[in-house]
């Protein structure tokens, strides 16, 4: 009689320790299923992996930062993916995107007839043309930004015979479609009976052109 009493008490215990140790394995794999695999509209979890399906959104009334990210060391922010994403990119200076900011170089031959490109000394324009004596419009290729910045322009003289030459460089408004080209004028320097050196628009005078 006393032996099946402590059978029982014995069978119960171990079942109650079976049931426990159930129930403690359960909530480890799923409690941490649920903090790796949280479902939509859980709350984001500082410090671990936050999964869902949907897209989450922060939106924030009055003004200043809706996040404020900050770091003892490294980058505030990390991604997986090289997509550029509009308004976020610090792809833009003064309003130009780096495409628009590359340089562009030219050598331009021929211009006694008709201008022509050196194609293996020329990146960053699409064309040139002679508006008139010693007149030239370089329209640059499309997407690159050459107006208002540095121009660069020398004579070259593998191309050009002597006597002296020059050439220099201003935006015109009617230089190109957009008015976006540059204008090079050339000229040819003589000097005069009198030892005046002056200048004369001249087409035969080829010149590189450098927009840095």
């Amino acid at each position: 009689m006393v032996w099946d009493v402590v059978s029982k008490v014995m069978w119960v215990g171990r079942a109650t320790v079976f049931l426990v140790g159930l129930a403690v394995i359960l909530a480890l794999v799923f409690g941490a299923a649920s903090v790796a695999f949280g479902d939509d509209g859980d709350f984001f979890k500082v410090g671990r992996s936050n999964l869902a399906n949907s897209v989450s959104k922060l939106t924030k009334n009055g003004t200043g930062p809706a996040l404020d990210l900050r770091v003892s060391s490294g980058p505030p922010l990390a991604v997986n993916k090289q997509t550029k994403v509009a308004n976020l990119n610090a792809d833009k200076l003064d309003g130009l995107s780096s495409e628009q900011l590359k340089g562009a170089y030219a050598l331009v031959i021929d211009t006694n007839s008709t201008p022509s490109f050196d194609e293996t000394r020329t990146s960053g324009f699409a064309s040139v043309t002679r508006t008139s004596t010693g007149r030239f419009c370089l329209v640059p290729a499309n997407g690159v930004q050459v107006r208002g910045r540095a121009v660069v322009v020398s004579v070259d003289w593998l191309n050009t015979q002597d006597p002296e030459g020059n050439g220099r460089a201003m935006f015109a408004g009617t230089c190109g479609p957009n008015a976006d080209g540059i204008e090079i004028i050339t000229e040819r320097q003589i000097n005069t009976l009198d030892g005046v050196l002056v200048s004369n628009e001249a087409n035969d005078v080829a010149f590189h052109v450098i927009v840095p």
